[in-house]
C-alpha cells in the first residue's frame, strides 16, 4: 500500500488521466446525443475538482497529526469500526 502510494501512483497516474478523459468524453457524447441529461458532462468536472482539491490536502500531509500505527503507518478511516449489534441494556 505505501508503494502504491507514493512511487507507484507514477504508474497509476496516466490510467487515471485516461479514466477522467473518457468519462468526461463519453459523457459529453452522450448528452449531445440525447442519451443523459445536458448538466451529466459538468459532473465529471465537478469530480476532477474533487480529485485534484484532494490530492492537494494529500500533499500537504493533513494525516501528520494522526497517531501513526505501529506498522509505520498513519491511522485513517480504514481503522474505525462500526459495531451493529442490538444494545442489551434496554
Amino acid at each position: 500500500m505505501t508503494f502504491m502510494q507514493g512511487p507507484g501512483l507514477l504508474l497509476l497516474a496516466p490510467l487515471i488521466v485516461c479514466f477522467f478523459i473518457g468519462g468526461g468524453w463519453l459523457s459529453f457524447a452522450l448528452a449531445k446525443a440525447g442519451v443523459v441529461a445536458r448538466g451529466n458532462p459538468r459532473l465529471h468536472l465537478l469530480a476532477l475538482g474533487v480529485a485534484v482539491v484532494g490530492g492537494v490536502l494529500g500533499r500537504l500531509r493533513w494525516d501528520r497529526h494522526l497517531p501513526a500505527r505501529e506498522d509505520g503507518q498513519r491511522a485513517g478511516p480504514s481503522n474505525f469500526r462500526v459495531d451493529f449489534t442490538p444494545d442489551r441494556t434496554c
